[in-house]
């Protein structure tokens, strides 16, 4: 687990569209790293298609959305195709032990269409100097943090130039 103000570490993720993602640090945009359950998740296609109709307005704020799973690239391509996402870029392939690096929980698959171990839901808000602002972490798939409010707070985050808390 790491602490607000601390360096966010690199993880190893790649785009379904191709090329892996890269931490920048000191390029002026916050992060949203969304970790979801993966294809197999029905709460998760809720919150991805409602994030995928807010690309622009977090792109008008300067924050980059880096939504993630552990699912493999074909499933992951699943996704964008079955629940029509349009706009929003997603990621695969985040190991098990990378998850549990970033303090995420994970849970062994019990039903049908499960894979045998994913991630469970996690948020993290990446400061443009890369470091950790804020984190959500959950380990059901249930009561995520609603994405207007991470854009209200985001929006309070810039203007007022509001510091991360919960470091010491």
């Amino acid at each position: 687990m790491y602490k607000p103000r601390s360096v966010f570490p690199q993880i190893s993720i790649t785009g379904v569209d191709g090329g892996d993602w890269e931490l920048k640090k000191n390029d002026a945009t916050y992060k949203l790293l969304i970790a979801y359950r993966g294809h197999h998740c029905p709460v998760c296609k809720t919150y991805l298609q409602q994030l995928d109709k807010m690309v622009k307005q977090f792109s008008e704020r300067n924050v980059e959305l880096v939504p993630f799973s552990s699912d493999t690239k074909e499933k992951a391509q699943q996704t964008i195709d079955e629940w029509e996402l349009k706009s929003l870029r997603l990621y695969y392939g985040l190991s098990i032990e990378a998850a549990r690096e970033l303090g995420l929980f994970i849970s062994r698959g019990i039903k049908e269409g499960e894979p045998e171990w994913f991630i469970e839901p996690g948020v993290f808000i990446v400061s443009p100097d890369g470091t950790l602002y804020a984190e959500f972490i959950q380990s059901m798939p249930f009561a995520r943090p609603p994405l207007n409010e991470l854009l209200g707070a985001l929006d309070f985050i810039q203007k007022n130039n509001y510091p991360a808390r919960g470091e010491a």
